[in-house]
């Protein structure tokens, strides 16, 4: 009951939060609801062998929606309105032209460090680059990235920001202005499904990081 009651009275009161914090109490309701039904079936009781059959048909159901759309964005088509303003799917899409753009630009050029303007730009910029390329995030959501270079670490340093224009309030180039002794920008790519351009990532170079972004993290 802790992480399902506590995180729902916090949301309940105007408090931010995400489905998946009140999942490990979930997960101990599992053995108990497997007891509940296994018992009731031994007494004969039909419904719920009916509910199970149901409980699988209907994430059968759901896990194609889920994935047929994140392949062909099939949603968008039917209603664009629907999923304008977030579609979780997109977390699913690779930013493949990236390592293409960034030799073309000729970045990231000898002492410049690599970076996301979010922890999620981050976390697909390291996928795409592979291990072998150092990775950090710099801007006011860095989350564990800071463990693996931190914002202080970087403090004169040239960064090469890699940002998902989808998530941003205004252009990057007024968001990092202050935090940097200027900012040029490099350049962008479309990030594509099924033939059709979902969202934009641009790149910018920033010149000598000023002092560390103050940190205001988003769900």
């Amino acid at each position: 009951l802790g992480p399902i009651v506590g995180f729902n009275v916090i949301t309940a009161f105007g408090g931010h939060g995400l489905p998946h914090w009140t999942i490990p109490g979930y997960l101990f309701l599992l053995p108990l609801l497997g007891a509940a039904v296994a018992e009731r079936m031994e007494r004969g009781e039909r419904w719920p062998r009916y509910w199970l059959h149901g409980s699988v048909v209907a994430f059968l159901l759901l896990f194609a929606v889920a994935t047929t759309h994140a392949v062909t964005g099939w949603i968008s088509e039917i209603s664009p309105r629907l999923l304008a303003r977030y579609d979780p799917t997109d977390d699913v899409l690779e930013w493949t032209e990236l390592p293409d753009r960034l030799r073309e630009w000729g970045q990231p050029t000898p002492g410049v460090v690599l970076a996301g303007g979010r922890w999620g730009d981050a976390a697909r910029v390291a996928r795409v680059l592979g291990p072998e390329t150092t990775v950090t995030s710099v801007g006011e959501d860095p989350r564990g990235w800071e463990y693996v270079l931190s914002q202080r670490e970087l403090v004169g340093s040239d960064v090469l920001l890699v940002v998902n224009r989808r998530w941003v309030d205004q252009e990057p180039l007024l968001t990092y202005a202050p935090w940097f002794e200027r900012v040029e920008p490099v350049g962008s790519f479309r990030v594509w499904r099924a033939g059709r351009p979902e969202f934009t990532v641009s790149v910018y170079l920033g010149r000598g990081l000023r002092r560390p972004i103050p940190f205001r993290r988003s769900l």
